[in-house]
């Protein structure tokens, strides 16, 4: 079995780092972006298993990555999880109202717990 892709769209070096650690720890392979044009382009070109999102970004935000996967038939089957500081109730709602699986605090979200929710995504 081939393992799975995981694309971090994630301006922060530092956090970007860390989330693919723990997902490479874990037994996926992982690209990341530092911008949602980057990241939106890769999205589109690789086709990942799974999309690890921040929403505030340069060049494109995470919510315009969003609402253009939904509008695709093709991306809008890619699970993407919205992994942020971002925390307002209509933030929430928004995110997930574009398609994404799951709306995730970066502060609040233990290592077990975000693989745990990745894998699960990934099965569905």
């Amino acid at each position: 079995m081939s393992k799975k892709n995981i694309l971090i769209v994630e301006d922060n070096d530092s956090e970007a780092i860390a989330f693919s650690n723990i997902m490479e720890q874990a037994g996926f392979v992982v690209e990341r972006a530092s911008d949602g044009a980057l990241g939106f382009s890769l999205i589109k070109e690789k086709r990942p298993d799974l999309v690890l999102l921040d929403l505030i970004l340069p060049k494109m935000t995470g919510f315009d990555i969003l609402s253009h996967c939904q509008k695709d038939p093709e991306l809008k089957e890619i699970p993407i999880i919205v992994l942020t500081n971002l925390t307002q109730g209509d933030e929430v709602t928004k995110s997930l109202s574009l398609g994404a699986k799951d709306h995730l605090i970066k502060t609040s979200i233990s290592a077990p717990d975000l693989v745990r929710k990745v894998k699960k995504f990934m099965q569905e």
